[in-house]
Formats: C-alpha cells, structure tokens, sequence
C-alpha cells in the first residue's frame, strides 16, 4: 500500500548558523511519521514530508522549541508571526550586543595596560565580567546546554565551553589565587577573552 503523506514549508525562528538548519532538520526528522526535513536557510524555511495520521504540526513544534527554535504553524489571532518572533529575536540580540559592548571594553582596555593585574583590578575585571557572561552569553549557554544533552552540537557549543573555560579558570585565579601556581604556572585571568568572545 502507498504510503500516505503530506508536504508542508513553514517558516523556522532562531537559527543562526548552517549548524542550526542540521539540528532543526536532525530534531525533525527523528519523529515517528517524519520522511524527510529539509531546511532552506536563506529563507529561514523547512520543508516537511510526513504522515499527517502519525505526527502533528504541533509536535514538530514541540520537538523544536526546547532546542532554541520556533516553527510558526499558525496564523491565528493570537499567534505570532515570523516577521514578529524574528523581530524580537533581534531586539532581545541587540540589547545583549550593547550590554556585551559596554562591559567588554573597560574590560579589554585594562587587561592591554596590565597583563598581571593586582587582585583589587581583578575583582573590578570579574564584576564588569558578569553582565557579559550571565545575560548577554546566556543565548550560548542554553542552547548549548539543550543540544547537548540530546547529544547534539552547533556553534553555540563552541563559544559556551570556550568562553566558560576562560571565565571559571579566571574566577578561580580570583578567589583562590595561590590554588593553580606551581613550578612556572602563573595565575593569570582570561576575563577579557571570555568577553569579547561573547561581544
């Protein structure tokens, strides 16, 4: 008997990398009833081939948004559209840039004019280091965080363990800083990094 299936495209909120369109398509495409899933990330489009009789419009939407991406299935009243969501994607990015930006350069600034700073310029260097790193970085750190526990990866993954590494190695040179020193290892922090990574 032909199997029966039904072909949709609808559009994708929250990807932003060639890594993000896999995921979208791996995440889908893992679901009972789902014959293919192909992304068009020019469009920011995904075109489904599935069995309407084993899976819903809103299980694809179900499977997406704990990963960090919204599939727009509905244009009803009270439900946004993907000119909206994407629209406040950009705004929530855009106050997360000029935080980042304004927390990073004091922070870049007197990490060039000393290379070992004191322990009163370090604690100045983790507090500007905050805001950077637990709003404008928690983007990275939460997608990173629910791709990795369904054992997937994508940018975000690389910026979370990189810029984290940087910032817990700094913050324990902080608080515990004859902790690491030993035979020729210096205590240094890397608050800078971890910044303007994330900037």
């Amino acid at each position: 008997m032909k199997p029966v299936y039904t072909d949709i495209t609808l559009p994708v909120s929250g990807m932003s990398c060639a890594a993000c369109a896999a995921s979208v398509e791996s995440m889908l495409t893992s679901l009972n009833g789902v014959f293919s899933a192909s992304v068009n990330y020019a469009t920011s489009t995904v075109h489904i081939r599935f069995n309407p009789l084993q899976v819903t419009l809103d299980q694809f939407q179900a499977a997406l948004k704990p990963i960090g991406y919204d599939l727009v299935i509905s244009a009803g009243d009270d439900d946004e559209t993907f000119e909206q969501l994407e629209l406040k994607r950009h705004n929530t990015l855009r106050r997360r840039l000029v935080t980042a930006a304004v927390f990073s350069l004091p922070v870049f600034v007197i990490s060039m004019l000393w290379h070992h700073p004191s322990s009163t310029v370090q604690w100045l260097l983790l507090a500007l280091s905050l805001p950077v790193i637990f709003y404008s970085g928690q983007g990275f750190y939460l997608n990173a965080f629910r791709l990795g526990v369904r054992g997937k990866t994508n940018m975000d993954t690389l910026v979370a363990i990189g810029t984290a590494a940087a910032f817990v190695l700094s913050l324990i040179n902080t608080l515990f800083p004859d902790f690491i020193p030993g035979d020729g290892i210096n205590a240094y922090v890397y608050y800078e990094s971890a910044v303007v990574i994330i900037t």
